[in-house]
């Protein structure tokens, strides 16, 4: 393959954001739960087109046609009147002799199933999390509340949406020991589902370049 001085600038490129994306996979499962911001960056610069700043899919021409991998469990079809639809999307709730806490999907589910999106479907529209009460985030909410206002690349004022979610209760679950509720902050979690579903599809994307 003829690949232009550009293309494989764009490429080595891509292969530094995908060495970022392992290394702070591994070090989220290692225990490092701060890692989760590193993920969050990682993903803006892949992910993120604006009118100031283009993303590296759109450098590699890939932004409409990569097929993203979203791991959040679809809803089942009508459901009957009066009945609930409960799923916590790509988060689930694992319990163990330590402790119960959230996990991503991944750490817990060898092959879950999952559907192919458009990038901008999948970063901008699907919820990520799927809370029983207040607005469901998408995953740039996610990405974007992480890396731009709790530290990843900037500090900022946290939005409401954000706090909101940070209280167990607002998911629809809680689980306490003598009144201690156990259950943290499920952004974590997420945001380490997210930086999965991303390195699969960029390695299943660009496969024969990588």
């Amino acid at each position: 393959m003829n690949l232009t001085t550009d293309r494989r600038r764009y490429l080595a490129l891509l292969t530094e954001q995908l060495e970022h994306l392992d290394a702070s996979c591994e070090g989220f499962d290692q225990g490092r739960q701060s890692e989760c911001k590193r993920l969050a960056s990682t993903a803006r610069v892949v992910c993120r087109q604006t009118d100031n700043s283009t993303s590296l899919l759109t450098h590699l021409g890939a932004a409409d046609d990569i097929a993203m991998v979203d791991s959040a469990p679809s809803a089942p079809g009508p459901l009957p009147a009066g009945s609930l639809y409960m799923s916590t999307g790509v988060v689930v709730i694992r319990g163990s002799t330590t402790g119960v806490d959230w996990m991503p999907r991944c750490r817990v589910e060898a092959n879950y199933p999952y559907s192919d999106r458009p990038l901008a479907q999948w970063l901008y529209e699907m919820p990520a999390i799927t809370p029983l009460f207040g607005e469901k985030p998408t995953r740039w909410d996610i990405v974007n509340w992480l890396a731009n206002k709790d530290g990843g690349s900037h500090v900022g004022k946290l939005p409401q949406r954000y706090t909101n979610l940070l209280d167990p209760r607002a998911m629809g679950v809680t689980v306490s020991v003598n009144g201690l509720t156990l259950l943290g902050s499920p952004f974590p979690s997420a945001m380490r589902q997210i930086g999965e579903e991303l390195r699969v599809s960029l390695r299943r994307h660009f496969a024969d370049e990588l």
